[in-house]
């Protein structure tokens, strides 16, 4: 039961390695975010849905 916490704190902590890639040059950003999206779906069916059912971001995701 300990896994579901730890795979969304670490979809979190993606996303936020993610945004600061944005700004710093060097860091990849795209990776961080595939990262996140795996996290938040096998934490929970209920995130996987959202997130595959996102108008602007599902599409990509599916592919």
């Amino acid at each position: 039961m300990l896994q579901r916490p730890l795979l969304k704190s670490l979809g979190a902590l993606f996303v936020a390695i993610g945004l600061v890639g944005i700004v710093v040059p060097l860091l990849p950003t795209t990776i961080f975010f595939i990262l996140a999206a795996s996290c938040f779906a096998r934490s929970s069916p209920e995130l996987e849905r959202r997130i595959m059912e996102h108008p602007r971001f599902g599409p990509t995701v599916r592919a």
